[in-house]
Order: structure tokens, then C-alpha cells, then sequence
């Protein structure tokens, strides 16, 4: 499965599962760091380090 966000919306999609398609999908990639929090604010998508509770409170370490 792939996410992704365009248009001001986040989409999920099957991905083909052929080693070339796979590694074209790698090549440009970078690794997620631990604890990083995504979110919607004005139709944009961003992201930053933190963590959120279960109440959905946010934290930075």
C-alpha cells in the first residue's frame, strides 16, 4: 500500500508489487524518523517531531 497526498487530500493506493516498481519507489525515498507526527492544517500536509497521547494531546521530547 502507498499514501499519498495530493490536492489537499491523503489517498491510499495499492501498489504494483514488481521489483522495478519497487525500486524506483526507493530510489527518491528517505526514511520516516521515530515519533514524527503528521497532520492537516489549511488543506497542506505537514509533519514534526513529537508525540501525541492517547487523549491526542501533542508532546515534544
Amino acid at each position: 500500500m502507498a499514501m499519498m497526498f495530493r490536492g489537499g487530500k491523503m489517498m491510499s493506493m495499492a501498489m504494483a508489487s514488481s521489483p522495478k516498481n519497487h525500486e524506483a519507489m526507493m530510489k527518491g525515498a528517505k526514511k520516516v524518523p521515530d515519533n514524527t507526527v503528521f497532520f492537516m492544517d489549511g488543506g497542506q500536509l505537514y509533519s514534526t517531531s513529537g508525540t501525541l497521547d492517547p487523549t491526542g494531546n501533542f508532546y515534544r521530547p
